[in-house]
C-alpha cells in the first residue's frame, strides 16, 4: 500500500496534504495534553515494531505480495492519535531513507495507513470490547478491528489509484474497476487476516500482562526490545515473497507488463535517490542489505518516534499548591519534593603553574560517566544486550562499507541517537567526533601522496615534492569517515551504558571470560595509573621550582617508577581479589 512517486498526479497529492495537515496538528494537540512522559517508551517501541513488521512480505498467487501494518495494535494500546504520530514518523523514514513510498504521496500513504487504519481499528475495537470484556472477547475485538481497519486502508489506496488519468500520459495505470477487486480482494483474503490475528495475539499478551496499558516495566520493555531484536534478525525471510506489491512496480517492471511507462510515472519516480533503495546496498548481498536496512531503519523510527514523544509528552512535575501542601501535611524537605537532574558539566582542572590536560577525566568521560547514563534518554532505556549487539553490528559496517553517502548517514543517526538520549550535543561533536576526525586524518595524511597511493595529481603540497592524489585524497577520507563513525557509536554505548552492564553482556554471548577480565581491568588500571601521573607531577610543581633542563630527566625517572609501580599495583589488586573470593566471574548487584 505504499504508493510510490509518480502514481498520483499532483492535485491529488496536495489534496492529500491538504487533508493530513490538520490531521497531524490535531494529533499533536491531543498528545500535548494527554499524553504521559512515562509512555514514550512504548511510542519508541511501536515504531520499531511497525518498521519491522512492514519488512515481512507474504506471497499471493499470481506473483505479488503485501505484508502487515501494525497500525491497528498500536492504535488500541497508545491510543488513536498516538498511533497517527507514529506510523506518520515511520511511513516518511521508509520514503525517506528506502525509497518505500514517494515523497510526494507521503500525505496519501499517510491519510491510508496513519489514519484511515489506526482510526478505524480503534473505534472497531471500542465498539466490541470494554474494559471489563473476557480475555477472549477482546482478543476477538482486536482481530476484527486489525481485519477490518486494514481492508479500510486497502479500500481507500485502490481509490486513489484508481481515478487518476490512464494511459501513456497518465499515473497509476488501472481504473477502479482493476484497483478495487485487487486491492480490495487480496487483503480481504490475505493480508488483513494477517493483521488481525498479529493485533489479536499482541493485545492478548498485553492484556494478560498489563491490563492494556502502555506503561510497561522497564524489565518487560527490555525483553520486548529483544524480541524486535529477533524479529530484524528474521526481516530476510521477507525477501521470500519475490513478486511486487500491487501498485508499487518500479518504471521498467511496468513497461514490462505494459509495453510502455506512463508519462507521470517516468517524470517522478527517480526524483529522490534513496541511500538504500528497495532495502538493498549497492554492491553487497541481497540479505546483507535487507538485515543493514532493518536494523538502521528500526533504530531511525525508534529515535524519531522517542524524540517526538518527548516533545509532544505532557509534564508530570507537581503543581506548586500540591507540593506545599504535601510538603505542609508529610513534613517532607522541599528539595526532596523537587525533581532533581544531574547536570553534564565539563570540569577543567586548574595547576599549579601549567594546566595539566587530565587523562583520568577523559576516560572517566567515556566510560564512568554516571550522569549520563542516568538521565531518561532513548538509549538508556534500551537493553544493554541489545546495545552492545546493535552498536558492534553498526562499527563492523561502518569499517567495511566503502560508500560515503551512507557512511555520512549512520553518522547522522548516531548524532540523533545522542540528542535523543539527552548527551549535549556540542560536547559530543567536539569531543568525539571532532577530535576523533582530526586523529584520524593525522594518521592517514601520509597516505594521501603519491609515494603510497598513486593516482591522478590532486595538487603538490610547497617547499616540498609531495604530490597529493586524488585516489590518496579520498582514501584518506574515507578512512576517516569510517573511523568516526565507528567512534560515534562505540561512544554512545560508554556514555549510556554503565561499565558493569556492558560487561555482564559479554558474558551474555560467550565470549571468553579471560577476554572479559583482561578488558576489565585494562580500564580499571588506566584510571589508576593516569591517576598516579596526575598526582606524581602535581606533587612535584607543589614543592620544587622545576627548570626547564630536568624536565626530560623527570619524565623518564617517572615513566621507569610508573612501569615498576604497576606491576607492584596488579601483583597486590589480584591478590586481593583472591582473598576475597574472586574465582573469574563478574558479579554486579543487579540480577
Amino acid at each position: 500500500m505504499h504508493i510510490p512517486d509518480g502514481y498520483l498526479n499532483l492535485p491529488t497529492c496536495a489534496a492529500t496534504y491538504v487533508v493530513m495537515t490538520p490531521i497531524w496538528a490535531v494529533a499533536a494537540r491531543k498528545l500535548k495534553g494527554t499524553f504521559q512522559a512515562k509512555n514514550v517508551p512504548m511510542i519508541a517501541l511501536g515504531a520499531a515494531f511497525c518498521f519491522v513488521l512492514m519488512m515481512f512480505n507474504f506471497p499471493l498467487v499470481g506473483g505479488s505480495s503485501g505484508h502487515a501494518v501494525g497500525g491497528a495494535v498500536l492504535a488500541i494500546l497508545l491510543g488513536p492519535w498516538a498511533a497517527v504520530s507514529v506510523l506518520t514518523v515511520v511511513l516518511a523514514i521508509q520514503a525517506l531513507l528506502f525509497h518505500d513510498g514517494g515523497l510526494t504521496t507521503l500525505g496519501a500513504n499517510a491519510f491510508n495507513m496513519a489514519f484511515v487504519l489506526p482510526i478505524s481499528s480503534y473505534f472497531i475495537y471500542q465498539l466490541f470490547a470494554r474494559a471489563n470484556s473476557s480475555l477472549f472477547r477482546k482478543g476477538l475485538a482486536g482481530a476484527l478491528a486489525g481485519y477490518l481497519g486494514l481492508t479500510s486502508a486497502s479500500f481507500t489506496t485502490a481509490m486513489m489509484l484508481g481515478v487518476q488519468p490512464h494511459g501513456v500520459s497518465g499515473y497509476a495505470p488501472y481504473p477502479l474497476s482493476v484497483t478495487i477487486p485487487v486491492m480490495v480482494g487480496s487483503h480481504l483474503l490475505v493480508f488483513s487476516w494477517i493483521e488481525g490475528l498479529a493485533t489479536a495475539f499482541i493485545l492478548v499478551w498485553m492484556t494478560k500482562h498489563f491490563q492494556i496499558s502502555a506503561l510497561v516495566p522497564a524489565s518487560k520493555t527490555k525483553n520486548l526490545w529483544i524480541a524486535i531484536g529477533v524479529l530484524i534478525l528474521l526481516s530476510p525471510l521477507g525477501l521470500l515473497a519475490r513478486g511486487t506489491a500491487f501498485g508499487e512496480w518500479t518504471a521498467m517492471g511496468l513497461e514490462k507488463m505494459l509495453g510502455y511507462v506512463p508519462s507521470g510515472i517516468a517524470r517522478f519516480q527517480n526524483g529522490w535517490a534513496s541511500p538504500f533503495s528497495g532495502y538493498r546496498i549497492s554492491g553487497h548481498s541481497i540479505i546483507l542489505g535487507y538485515l543493514t536496512s532493518a536494523l538502521i531503519g528500526t533504530l531511525a523510527a525508534a529515535c524519531f518516534a522517542w524524540i517526538l514523544g518527548k516533545f509532544l509528552s505532557k509534564s508530570e512535575t507537581l503543581p506548586p499548591s500540591t507540593q506545599a501542601k504535601i510538603h505542609s501535611e508529610e513534613k517532607i524537605p522541599q528539595w526532596l519534593l523537587t525533581p532533581q537532574p544531574l547536570e553534564f558539566k565539563e570540569e577543567k582542572m586548574k595547576r599549579t603553574g601549567k594546566p595539566l590536560f587530565s587523562l583520568s577525566h577523559l576516560f572517566q568521560g567515556a566510560f564512568a560517566s554516571e550522569n549520563l547514563e542516568a538521565r531518561d534518554g532513548f538509549l538508556q532505556r534500551l537493553d544493554a544486550r541489545i546495545k552492545v549487539a546493535g552498536i558492534f553490528a553498526l562499527v563492523i559496517l561502518s569499517a567495511l562499507l566503502p560508500y560515503p553517502t551512507v557512511l555520512s548517514l549512520l553518522l547522522i543517526l548516531a548524532l540523533i541517537c545522542a540528542v535523543s538520549s539527552r548527551i549535549p550535543l556540542f560536547w559530543y561533536l567536539r569531543t568525539v567526533l571532532l577530535s576523533m576526525a582530526f586523529f584520524s586524518l593525522l594518521i592517514a595524511l601520509p597516505a594521501a601522496t603519491a609515494w603510497i597511493t598513486p593516482g591522478k595529481a590532486w595538487f603538490v603540497i610547497p617547499s616540498s615534492h609531495l604530490t597529493v592524489t586524488v585516489e590518496g585524497a579520498r582514501g584518506v577520507g574515507l578512512f576517516a569517515l569510517r573511523a568516526t563513525t565507528a567512534i560515534a557509536w562505540s561512544a554512545l554505548l560508554a556514555l549510556t551504558t554503565p561499565w558493569t552492564k556492558i560487561l555482564k553482556s559479554l558474558q551474555f554471548f560467550k565470549i571468553p571470560q579471560v577476554f572479559i577480565f583482561i578488558v576489565e581491568m585494562s580500564v580499571r588500571y588506566i584510571f589508576l595509573l593516569t591517576r598516579l601521573v596526575e598526582q606524581m607531577k602535581d606533587a612535584r610543581n607543589a614543592r620544587a621550582i622545576v627548570e626547564t633542563g630536568t624536565q626530560r630527566r623527570w619524565l623518564i625517572g617517572r615513566m621507569s617508577f610508573l612501569l615498576m609501580r604497576s606491576f607492584e599495583l596488579s601483583e597486590n589488586v589480584y591478590s586481593a581479589m583472591l582473598a576475597r573470593g574472586y574465582s573469574g566471574n563478574i558479579k554486579t548487584l543487579e540480577k
